[in-house]
């Protein structure tokens, strides 16, 4: 009987060995992993900003070009007036 408990004991310690070994390989794969989400959300807040800053971008363009297309029209009309002008006057 002592050399089955003895028998049991050395493949409890065994078992016991080999979970503590997959609970350091576990620890560590879960701190890769944590590492990894940590870079992969600095590079999604970075990307954030940067499509942030393109529509400001973008939102600055259209009305830029607004505002020319406003002027443009504006002299078209001038340009009309003018042309009304001149030949009103021969």
């Amino acid at each position: 009987k002592l050399n089955h408990t003895t028998s049991e004991t050395k493949s409890l310690h065994r078992s016991l060995a080999q979970a503590q070994e997959r609970k350091a390989q576990l620890e560590d794969e879960i701190l890769a992993y944590e590492e990894r989400m940590k870079k992969l959300n600095m590079e999604l807040k970075k990307l954030q900003g940067f499509q942030q800053q393109s529509e400001l971008e973008v939102q600055a363009f259209d009305k830029k070009l607004e505002e020319m297309s406003n002027q443009v029209l504006r002299w078209q009309e001038q340009h009309q007036s003018d042309l009304r002008m001149l030949a009103a006057k021969e």
